[in-house]
Protein backbone atom coordinates (compact mmCIF):
# COMPACT_ATOMS: atom_id res chain seq x y z
CA UNK A 1 0.00 0.00 0.00
CA UNK A 2 1.00 3.60 -0.40
CA UNK A 3 -0.21 6.51 2.01
CA UNK A 4 -0.79 9.39 -1.01
CA UNK A 5 -0.93 11.87 1.94
CA UNK A 6 1.09 11.69 4.92
CA UNK A 7 -0.91 14.37 6.39
CA UNK A 8 -4.17 12.56 7.02
CA UNK A 9 -2.51 8.98 7.10
CA UNK A 10 0.68 7.74 8.42
CA UNK A 11 1.73 4.31 7.03
CA UNK A 12 2.98 3.23 10.42
CA UNK A 13 -0.35 3.95 11.81
CA UNK A 14 -1.64 1.92 9.13
CA UNK A 15 0.77 -0.86 9.60
CA UNK A 16 0.12 -1.39 12.79
CA UNK A 17 -4.13 -1.38 11.76
CA UNK A 18 -2.98 -4.17 9.43
CA UNK A 19 -1.04 -5.93 12.05
CA UNK A 20 -3.56 -6.16 14.84
CA UNK A 21 -4.70 -9.64 15.04
CA UNK A 22 -8.05 -8.84 15.41
CA UNK A 23 -7.46 -7.53 11.56
CA UNK A 24 -5.98 -11.00 11.02
CA UNK A 25 -9.16 -12.58 11.96
CA UNK A 26 -11.51 -10.02 10.20
CA UNK A 27 -9.60 -10.88 7.24
CA UNK A 28 -10.07 -14.72 7.28
CA UNK A 29 -13.21 -14.17 7.97
CA UNK A 30 -13.86 -12.58 4.82
CA UNK A 31 -11.57 -14.62 2.60
CA UNK A 32 -12.68 -17.22 0.14
CA UNK A 33 -10.91 -20.13 -1.13
CA UNK A 34 -10.61 -23.56 -1.06
CA UNK A 35 -6.41 -24.48 -1.04
CA UNK A 36 -5.71 -20.87 -0.14
CA UNK A 37 -8.34 -18.36 1.44
CA UNK A 38 -7.83 -14.98 -0.62
CA UNK A 39 -9.06 -11.69 0.47
CA UNK A 40 -9.70 -10.12 -2.84
CA UNK A 41 -9.23 -6.20 -3.77
CA UNK A 42 -12.87 -5.29 -3.66
CA UNK A 43 -13.31 -7.08 -0.28
CA UNK A 44 -9.86 -4.81 1.29
CA UNK A 45 -11.60 -1.67 -0.38
CA UNK A 46 -14.67 -2.56 1.80
CA UNK A 47 -12.86 -2.41 4.76
CA UNK A 48 -13.65 0.62 7.21
CA UNK A 49 -10.25 1.52 9.25
CA UNK A 50 -10.53 4.42 12.16
CA UNK A 51 -8.63 7.28 10.95
CA UNK A 52 -8.13 9.73 14.30
CA UNK A 53 -6.58 12.86 13.64
CA UNK A 54 -3.03 12.74 12.78
CA UNK A 55 -1.77 13.93 16.22
CA UNK A 56 -3.64 10.91 17.74
CA UNK A 57 -2.37 8.71 14.87
CA UNK A 58 2.18 10.20 15.75
CA UNK A 59 0.71 9.66 19.45
CA UNK A 60 -0.18 6.01 18.74
CA UNK A 61 2.48 5.62 16.64
CA UNK A 62 5.36 6.72 19.32
CA UNK A 63 3.64 4.89 22.39
CA UNK A 64 4.17 1.40 20.32
CA UNK A 65 8.02 2.15 19.81
CA UNK A 66 8.56 3.10 23.02
CA UNK A 67 7.04 0.15 24.09
CA UNK A 68 8.43 -2.24 21.62
CA UNK A 69 11.98 -0.52 21.74
CA UNK A 70 11.87 -0.98 25.63
CA UNK A 71 11.21 -4.35 25.16
CA UNK A 72 13.94 -5.14 22.99
CA UNK A 73 15.86 -3.40 25.67
CA UNK A 74 14.61 -5.47 28.22
CA UNK A 75 15.36 -8.65 26.10
CA UNK A 76 19.19 -7.70 25.65
CA UNK A 77 19.54 -7.18 29.36
CA UNK A 78 17.96 -10.21 29.94
CA UNK A 79 20.37 -12.14 27.59
CA UNK A 80 23.31 -9.99 29.18
CA UNK A 81 22.30 -11.50 32.35
CA UNK A 82 21.79 -15.02 31.18
CA UNK A 83 25.50 -14.86 29.51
Amino acid sequence: FEVKDENELLPEYLMLWFSRPEFDRYARFKSHGSVREIMDWDEMCKVKLPVPSIEKQRSIVKAYNTITDRIELKRKINDNLAA
